[in-house]
């Protein structure tokens, strides 16, 4: 698959794209930190192959992090 067959559609413009930028961004940076959370509780409770494990999941949070508020840049400069 193409990286622009997996593009989502863009949405038409709207009075409330900065705004939804802004939401978006607050989302991501929530999702984030509780999956961070989320990978140092489990490494409290279950020890086994740690911290190789938190350790992989916080980089595929990272990356998904990455990804995301990169979106988000490209159509924060498509807003007039």
């Amino acid at each position: 698959m193409t990286s622009a067959a997996r593009e989502a559609p863009v949405a038409p413009p709207s009075k409330y794209d900065a705004h939804i930028l802004q939401i978006d961004r607050e989302a991501i940076e929530a999702a984030y930190r509780e999956q961070v959370v989320h990978l140092f509780a489990v490494w409290m409770k279950d020890s086994a192959g740690q911290p190789g494990r938190a350790a992989t999941g916080t980089r595929q949070a990272r990356a998904a992090y990455i990804a995301a508020m990169t979106e988000i840049e490209k159509r924060e400069r498509t807003i007039p």
